[in-house]
C-alpha cells in the first residue's frame, strides 16, 4: 500500500528513520526499513581483509567486535521502536472498533425503541 509523500514523511519522522528510507512507488510513496546498520556490519566485515587466510590480532578483533555489537544494538533498538509503534497503532485500532461497534449497537437500540413507541 502506498501513501502520500506527507504521510510517508510523517512515518519517517515518527520512526526516526533517515530520509533515504522514503521511496516513490507507483502513484505514491513507501517507507522502507533502515538497512544502514546491516550494511555497515557487512562493510566492516569486508574491511577486515580478503583472501582465504585471514589473521587478526586481538586488538583488531576487539575493535571489529565492538563495532559489530554497536550496529547490532542499533538494529535491536529500531526493531523495538517499530514493534512498539505497531502495537500502539493496533491497540488504537481495536479500541476504535469497539467504540464504533458500541455506538452502532446503541443507535440501533434507540431507533428500535423509537419505532416501537
Amino acid at each position: 500500500t502506498t501513501a502520500t509523500k506527507a504521510e510517508a514523511e510523517q512515518w519517517i519522522k515518527e520512526l526516526n528513520l533517515p530520509d533515504s528510507c522514503l521511496k516513490a512507488s507507483g502513484s505514491g510513496y513507501v517507507v522502507l526499513v533502515d538497512t544502514g546498520p546491516l550494511s555497515k556490519m557487512v562493510s566492516d566485515l569486508n574491511g577486515i581483509g580478503s583472501g582465504s587466510a585471514l589473521e587478526l590480532d586481538n586488538a583488531k578483533y576487539q575493535a571489529w567486535q565492538s563495532g559489530f555489537k554497536a550496529q547490532e544494538e542499533n538494529l535491536k533498538t529500531t526493531l523495538q521502536t517499530l514493534t512498539q509503534k505497531y502495537s500502539n497503532a493496533n491497540s488504537l485500532y481495536d479500541n476504535l472498533v469497539k467504540v464504533l461497534s458500541s455506538t452502532i449497537s446503541s443507535s440501533l437500540e434507540t431507533a428500535k425503541s423509537f419505532l416501537q413507541g
